[in-house]
């Protein structure tokens, strides 16, 4: 039945031979203060749209409450985006937890096909870790609370990784297109326009949301051009199957719908390449981020690494060459430590530093580098002096003098922390003089500052007070105020030791 019959068959409006059916329904509703209220519109938008602009228009009492993946189009449209539940964080108490939305409604579903349900204390972490797998949503939270009838918690929250899309509503009178999740997404995506598809399948690469200009680059080629990524992804948005994040300028997928386009990029044959790409993307990033993380920016690019950590995850997964991993992982040491993930560091690159044979001597001087760093922040100095003295031989037999000078500058750090002050200030000499030789005069102070540390550190206080001193004068009107900060602390702390 079409729209405007089911609407009159409702109210017992019927067509006469002068009037059309249309004419006598806003007849019928002219006279009338009513809330007409029309669920489900998406898949017949035109026209609902076209029947409800001639109602309004003729009925200046009533008002429509419709819902729709999309916007009906209509003037003085006030558009209300329904978000997911919320979620609880895994480890709230249970009174915190039980008025949780999410919670509310997967208890109650969960009671109805089993009424002998409580949840206890014991099974929160399972149902916890089901609501944020599920995103909130209620649909997928509905179908999941079901299977309490014949499931253990823990296993329906072990299993809903690979099952969650295809769970079957028990209940006979849901429609077909709510049976299944996958039934619900694919209703929605059957709706889409090609470029909004195709499009849809390409962004699930992307793990914890991403930026227009990154869609840009991941998704482009000659199917889907750039110019295109940009309505196609306002399209996604309006279908809701994409979520636009205003405060962040992010794009995100709920975790359902991005596991159902993954598995259709998987099923084409354009995964590779969209991933390969993605991984480029990740790469250049994190290179374009690395220098900046020991500048006055490195608040603004710590939050942005922050937001793309889940994608440098699902890019390294990924990356399984050695030289694609290590290219991204090398560039991410400095944020991983700042962060203490110095052990997801080491795990992503030590692995790979086994298979090193073929690898660009380069990078591979710069990654061993980069290891011996998150090993010497995790107090594992014998590895970590392995790794800096194997950057520091590469670096030389390439010529990079500056990069020779800064694993000279890290191997005398582990040094010194292991007590051999002796070789420690060896090496902090020598990173000083090839700074001078090259002229970099940021890194000759810093280092300046590592002797200082070194000298006080080994007894000669005098010595390295009188350095922290010059260094303190070489900082003072420049604008690296983390590094005069740590100057005046060293100075603090040794004066504190020695009673002054």
């Amino acid at each position: 039945d079409s729209l405007l019959g089911r609407i009159a068959a409702t109210f017992n409006v019927s067509a006469n031979p002068f009037d059309s059916l249309e004419t006598r329904l806003i007849g019928h509703f002219s006279r009338k203060t009513c809330l007409l209220v029309i669920d489900n519109c998406e898949h017949i938008i035109r026209e609902v749209s076209g029947l409800l602009s001639e109602l309004l228009h003729g009925c200046p009492n009533v008002k429509v409450l419709a819902t729709s993946r999309v916007p009906l189009g209509l003037p003085f449209e006030q558009c209300i985006q329904i978000p997911p539940l919320p979620v609880p964080q895994v480890g709230d108490k249970l009174s915190k937890s039980l008025v949780s939305p999410a919670i509310q409604l997967f208890q109650a579903r969960a009671s109805a096909v089993d009424a002998t349900f409580r949840l206890q204390e014991s099974d929160l972490p399972h149902v916890q870790l089901i609501c944020k797998k599920l995103s909130g949503i209620p649909l997928a939270i509905e179908l999941v609370a079901a299977r309490v009838a014949t499931l253990p918690l823990s296993r329906i929250a072990e299993r809903i990784d690979d099952k969650v899309l295809t769970i079957t509503n028990l209940d006979p009178s849901v429609e077909q297109r709510q049976q299944t999740l996958n039934d619900a997404i694919r209703w929605s995506f059957d709706l889409l326009k090609p470029t909004e598809a195709l499009l849809l399948q390409r962004v699930a690469v992307f793990s914890g949301g991403f930026q227009l200009p990154a869609a840009e680059l991941v998704c482009t080629d000659a199917s889907l051009p750039e110019d295109s990524i940009e309505e196609a992804l306002s399209g996604l948005v309006r279908s809701s199957l994409v979520s636009f994040q205003r405060d962040h300028e992010r794009y995100v997928l709920l975790e359902p719908i991005r596991e159902f386009a993954a598995r259709l990029l998987r099923e084409s044959e354009q995964e590779s390449a969209v991933r390969d790409r993605h991984v480029g993307w990740a790469n250049e990033l994190a290179e374009e981020a690395e220098p900046h993380l020991q500048q006055g920016d490195a608040a603004h690019w710590l939050t942005r690494l922050d937001q793309e950590h889940e994608n440098f995850r699902a890019a390294l997964r990924w990356a399984t060459e050695p030289e694609r991993r290590l290219r991204i992982a090398a560039s991410l040491h400095r944020y991983w430590r700042m962060r203490g993930l110095h052990h997801e560091g080491i795990g992503w690159m030590s692995g790979v530093m086994h298979h090193a044979a073929n690898i660009d001597p380069a990078l591979l001087a710069k990654a061993s580098n980069s290891l011996g760093i998150l090993l010497w922040s995790e107090g594992r100095y014998e590895e970590a002096a392995e790794r800096l003295r194997v950057a520091m031989t590469e670096y030389e037999r390439l010529g990079n003098h500056q990069r020779m000078a800064g694993a000279m500058a890290n191997l005398g750090n582990v040094l010194s922390d292991q007590g051999e002050f002796a070789e420690s200030e060896v090496m902090h000499r020598r990173a000083i003089l090839a700074y001078q030789e090259i002229g970099d005069a940021t890194n000759e102070i810093r280092e300046l500052s590592n002797l200082a540390c070194c000298l006080c550190d080994g007894g000669k206080e005098q010595e390295g007070m009188e350095i922290f001193e010059t260094v303190r004068q070489r900082q003072s009107g420049g604008e690296d105020f983390s590094a005069m900060a740590t100057t005046s602390g060293n100075i603090a702390m040794v004066a504190s030791l020695s009673g002054d």
